[in-house]
């Protein structure tokens, strides 16, 4: 879990917020009622929303943003109470903040996603709902939506470039690996067109840095199923390397012939070479006019500075609408799509984009004679009727009022020169775009590859952002995770019961793994021997070599053993004590967790250099996180150490990542002693001192939240608190 994560107005943490940098091996420590808790109460809050997001995505379900919630009603989140409880109540403003860090590898940046939650009056449950969503970076808000008056908005110009590279990247990666597998025998490919294949590939990794290439890389390995945006939309991917040259999403015959065209000399030469011997109609000329007006008006210098200042204004700010009750499909379609574009029954499966005709081109007086007028309802039908000569006239001057009074903005810009380009060129098939007729060829539209592909990688950019790799995957050890009991019930609801349900549902999901090994080979096999780690860590503890599960023969329950090789036999766990029961109950946790996980896909790219190195052979652990309160109640001072141990071995060895909300002096003195002897890298541990929620009764200049870094030699970086490893030292002066 490497994230930075932002709390704002959720319990002790007050409208300002807080910043908590998480590492997969974060350590929460300080004052009692200072804020501990909440970071991680926090943490399962947020992930229970975005858990609803990753199972309807996963399931090919629709996904809809505002009807999600902050869940009051399901463990551990029951205990916080409900949406006006966990509300700062000294704070005015009842909306709470969750912000989180990204790091996307289709932009190759760090993205900051913030979601916004407030209460919904009519819901008596008291849960809290999405007020409003923000996608951002260094540079600015890449997109916005909300149910405030600001709507929503998307900055394409933030992305356009690295969108563009990703999506040539992966057309090329893709279409690489098919021409590589056998060297091209395979697919009747020839040895030269691999060969060229490969001088290609290798002169786009340096233009766009192995770096990026490696972040496309890495994005591919998790999406294999997944068709590319080139071939999703059907495109060449020509018209994306125009589009990197030239800096524009819209290509036009006509615009590139007009774009060194200065305010003096673009009327005549359209009229005296670009439309020689071709006619407009009246409708469309006045349009024209209109456009070289604005032009005239404009600070531009050419016709084609004028065009892109146009197109770069619209794609700043490319998107107008609200959240709403469609999924996510819908409200993307309608939103992300700007509102000038509209995405038509024809071409909805495609995911194409349409701009919608506004008839300028057709003559008023041929479409308004067709316009028929409904003049109200006879035994439940409509009565249609003819107008009018003065309703058709009245019609006539308000469409042209409308016309002639409306601003020249890029997608009447669009509109006009996309038709005058249709005459120019005697409407020639173009592969940068496609014209498509519809209603008896009444109205047309026509549809952009390039700006198609930048919408559509739009969509999967804020999918990436709703689906971090640790939503979904966060387990939760409670301070009070188990009673000592001889025998536990399987049919109970605590924390425990549940923990030996899933343990046993992956015992049985390992074993059949095993047996099917020969059917299924190495790749989807995790090569674990059940309860391995468990055993090692028993041993280290030196409490035994093993854990006997032993179901009861009626069923009502499981008893716990803990067996040693010494002879002496097996122990009930119970006889062991409290402190050895709590242990046990997080080595199980973890056990489970290990033999639940599933695997990353490898994704191998036969001909590219894989960016993390991996054996194809090898399992990867999926990134798995466990929260924990106090893991060192009950425990000696030398098992607190241990567990140190133990969770880093966890991590190396397995990818989980855990969040330790702990007191022991004795673990995080172990962790510094790791990180000296280059056994956890100082990156990977995140130790935070959590100081008194009251600001008047902190030291001068001290933060809420304190980020105390473990340096390469195990010093640390910055001081602790007062009572925490100066307490005991204190009682020994007391003392002498």
């Amino acid at each position: 879990m490497n994230t930075t994560l932002t709390i704002k107005n959720f319990r002790v943490f007050d409208e300002n917020g807080v910043d908590v940098k998480l590492a997969p091996l974060t350590i929460l420590t300080g004052c009692n009622s200072s804020g501990k808790s909440t970071i991680v109460k926090s943490i399962l809050l947020l992930d229970s929303f975005l858990k609803q997001i990753k199972r309807d995505h996963e399931n090919g379900n629709p996904i809809r943003l505002d009807a999600y919630k902050l869940d009051f009603g399901t463990y551990p989140n029951n205990l916080l109470g409900r949406y006006d409880k966990v509300v700062n109540r000294r704070s005015e403003d009842k909306r709470i903040t969750f912000a989180y860090t990204v790091h996307s590898l289709m932009l190759s940046k760090d993205l900051t996603v913030e979601l916004v939650f407030s209460a919904d009056k009519s819901d008596e449950l008291n849960n809290g709902y999405l007020e409003s969503l923000t996608i951002s970076c260094e540079e600015g808000i890449i997109y916005f939506s909300g149910k405030n008056p600001k709507g929503c908005t998307c900055n394409l110009n933030l992305i356009k470039e690295a969108a563009v590279d990703f999506i040539l990247a992966e057309h090329l990666v893709r279409n690489y690996f098919s021409l590589y597998v056998g060297d091209g025998i395979d697919n009747g490919i020839s040895r030269q067109d691999v060969k060229e294949q490969k001088g290609d590939s290798r002169e786009f990794v340096e233009q766009i840095s192995k770096d990026r290439f490696r972040d496309v890389l890495r994005q591919l390995r998790g999406t294999d199923r997944k068709e590319t945006i080139v071939k999703e939309l059907k495109f060449e991917p020509q018209v994306l390397e125009w589009t990197k040259e030239h800096g524009s999403f819209f290509y036009i015959p006509l615009v590139e012939a007009l774009k060194d065209d200065t305010k003096e000399t673009i009327k005549a030469r359209i009229a005296g070479e670009i439309l020689a011997g071709k006619t407009l109609s009246i409708s469309l000329q006045d349009a024209l006019d209109k456009v070289i007006a604005d032009f005239a008006g404009s600070g531009c210098t050419t016709f084609g500075e004028y065009f892109q200042q146009k197109e770069d204004s619209f794609l700043e700010e490319a998107v107008k609408g609200h959240l709403s009750t469609y999924e996510l499909e819908n409200f993307w379609r309608s939103e992300i799509y700007p509102r000038v574009f509209e995405i038509y029954p024809s071409v909805l499966g495609k995911r194409k984009l349409a701009i919608q005709q506004q008839h300028i081109y057709n003559d008023p007086r041929n479409y308004f004679e067709s316009v028929a007028v409904f003049s109200g309802l006879e035994n439940g039908k409509l009565i249609v009727r003819a107008p009018t000569p003065q309703e058709v006239s009245s019609q006539k001057e308000g469409a042209l009022n409308a016309w002639r009074n409306t601003p020249v903005n890029f997608a009447l810009l669009y509109e006009v020169l996309m038709n005058v380009n249709k005459v120019y060129t005697d409407d020639r098939k173009n592969p940068y775009y496609e014209h498509f007729e519809y209603l008896n060829g009444i109205n047309g539209f026509y549809c952009h590859h390039a700006f198609g592909a930048l919408n559509l990688f739009a969509h999967y950019l804020v999918m990436e952002c709703l689906l971090p790799a640790w939503s979904g995957n966060i387990s939760y050890v409670s301070s009070s995770r188990v009673d000592v009991k001889r025998l536990y019930p399987l049919d109970g609801a605590d924390d425990f019961t549940q923990l030996l349900q899933r343990y046993f549902e992956g015992k049985r999901l390992q074993k059949a793994e095993d047996h099917n090994e020969a059917a299924f080979g190495p790749l989807k096999r995790k090569d674990y021997r059940l309860n391995h780690f468990t055993a090692q860590c028993l041993k280290a503890f030196g409490i035994g070599e093993s854990i006997i599960f032993k179901v009861d023969e009626d069923g009502l329950g499981v008893k716990l053993f803990l067996h040693r090789a010494d002879g002496s036999g097996d122990s009930l766990l119970a006889d062991e004590g409290y402190g050895i029961t709590q242990l046990v109950s997080i080595l199980l946790q973890i056990e489970t967790v290990i033999v639940t996980a599933k695997g990353e896909p490898t994704g191998h790219i036969t001909g590219f250099d894989d960016p993390d190195k991996r054996d194809s052979l090898k399992f990867y652990y999926e990134p798995r996180v466990i929260a924990i309160e106090e893991p060192e109640i009950h425990l000696h001072p030398k098992f607190q150490s241990l567990l140190a141990d133990m969770f880093a071995a966890a991590y190396e060895k397995y990818n989980i990542r855990f969040l330790i909300e702990t007191h022991s002096e004795y673990l995080i003195r172990k962790m510094q002693v790791l990180v000296a002897e280059k056994r956890v890298e100082p990156d990977d541990v995140s130790l935070l001192y959590v100081n008194e929620a009251d600001a008047s009764r902190r030291a001068e200049g001290e933060p809420h939240v304190k980020e105390i870094g473990i340096c390469k030699d195990g010093y640390l970086s910055d001081t602790f608190g007062t009572g925490f490893f100066d307490e005991a030292t204190s009682l020994s002066r007391q003392l002498l």
